[in-house]
């Protein structure tokens, strides 16, 4: 029933991050990402993805493909766009409320869990923006919540259908989907109460399911473009954790320690609760083959996510997700208790706040576009961007985003609006507003008589 303290614990959560969903920009990583899923709806071909006119081959389809869905229902918005985001964060918070529960039979551990997750630093950050990070989070720790219950129960349906799950963590960011399986193998090792022969049969068949949920999409888009493969797999994944020289020089590389420092540092929150976590589960020898095996699946992940030479902040997102429940037992071993009689009270007081809270009117990354587009709108004005001008890749994504079509040369004459960069003048011009990057311009010429 809606009341319970599992469904106002989801709630909390989708208020919290859906509240303002409209006011939020779109920048970086996130325009480029809206392009490419708005191309979705425009383009000849919904299996191939593109960005800026170039073909698209850094991820696999299934994030834009989800977000063209909702952009084709709500509109090409940063509201429709972001949708996918939030319903993602309700899948999360219902399935770490349930594992929680699941592992250690008390409600306030299962309330903590999605709290000590999504308030950390990094995840709060990455989840507000239009990152993949929240879709492909949904689909790990379903499938990890899945293999608890096979180890509980033994039962090789759950195993199938934690496939299912790893094979749209797959089709979501590539390789690191595979995290549920490397995982699970790697507790075969651990377990006790386990038929190891059984065991790795399940784990095979659990590969099997997920592999026709993607590859069909590999295999068009190889047959397609063979150099898939080279920029996808060789560039995009393997060079990130081998030596050669690829499109991650564009990145920092990190020294070792780098997870650790991160950490202790914007972790401040959530580690201290992790560390009394762990200390007082070993101390206590609360140690069920279910603990036991979330684990080893937060160990796993920790020791791989370093062999990636850029130490992206980005990959402890899924790291804080897997030990959440370890950092909500330290959290409650510490403060009284209660906490889950305050989810409905959290949930309407967060409710109430956005309802009164006046509109957010800190200008975003690309207001400047959104004032030229109502402009143009209001008196029927062609919108003018030349290529001279647009040469950002996140310029001319955001480019795409908002306009359903401009003009790339300027008319001879007449009246338009023109997008410039910031230190771009134009004469016998209007210039309208300016932000970040770019300036708008309000432009009428006659033309020459001969």
């Amino acid at each position: 029933m809606f009341n319970s303290v599992r469904n106002w614990t989801v709630f909390f959560f989708v208020a919290l991050f859906a509240g303002r969903i409209g006011d939020g920009d779109l920048r970086g990583d996130s325009i480029n990402y809206a392009s490419i899923s708005k191309n979705v709806l425009t383009g000849d071909n919904q299996l191939i993805l593109t960005l800026n006119g170039d073909l698209y081959m850094n991820k696999p389809p299934l994030f834009f493909w989800l977000n063209a869905l909702f952009m084709k229902i709500f509109g090409v918005t940063v509201f429709g766009a972001k949708i996918a985001v939030i319903i993602a964060v309700a899948g999360i918070a219902w399935v770490l409320y349930s594992l929680a529960k699941k592992l250690f039979d008390d409600e306030d551990i299962a309330v903590a869990t999605p709290m000590m997750f999504f308030f950390s630093y990094v995840v709060y950050k990455n989840t507000q923006m239009l990152k993949m990070e929240a879709l492909l989070s949904f689909f790990l720790i379903a499938s990890v919540f899945l293999m608890v219950l096979y180890i509980q129960h033994q039962n090789r349906l759950y195993a199938l259908a934690a496939g299912l799950f790893m094979g749209l963590a797959v089709f979501t960011k590539g390789p690191i989907g595979y995290t549920p399986l490397m995982t699970a193998f790697a507790f075969v090792f651990f377990g006790r109460n386990i038929n190891r022969k059984r065991y790795l049969f399940d784990l095979f068949l659990m590969l099997l399911v997920s592999i026709p949920i993607y590859a069909w999409w590999y295999a068009y888009v190889l047959v397609k473009n063979p150099y898939f493969y080279e920029h996808y797999f060789l560039k995009q994944n393997l060079a990130r954790f081998g030596t050669e020289q690829s499109e991650i020089a564009d990145y920092a590389i990190r020294p070792f320690w780098q997870y650790l420092k991160y950490m202790f540092v914007h972790g401040i929150y959530y580690t201290p609760f992790l560390l009394y976590g762990l200390y007082k589960l070993f101390s206590n020898r609360r140690m069920t083959e279910q603990i036991k095996y979330m684990l080893v699946t937060t160990g796993v992940f920790f020791i791989v996510i370093h062999f990636a030479k850029t130490k992206e902040h980005r990959y402890l997102y899924e790291f804080y997700l897997f030990a959440s429940v370890f950092a909500a037992y330290g959290l409650m071993g510490l403060v009284r208790r209660g906490l889950s009689g305050w989810v409905r009270s959290a949930t309407v007081f967060v409710l109430v706040l956005y309802t009164f809270l006046p509109p957010v009117t800190k200008p975003t990354t690309y207001d400047a576009l959104l004032f030229a587009d109502k402009v143009a709108k209001e008196r029927g004005l062609p919108v003018v961007a030349e290529k001279s001008e647009i040469t950002d890749p996140n310029d001319l994504a955001a480019m795409h985003f908002y306009f359903d079509s401009y003009l790339s040369e300027r008319p001879r004459n007449g009246e338009y609006i023109e997008i410039v960069k910031k230190s771009t003048k134009v004469f016998d011009a209007e210039r309208l507003y300016a932000f970040r990057n770019l300036a708008v311009y309000l432009v009428i010429r006659k033309e020459s008589a001969l």
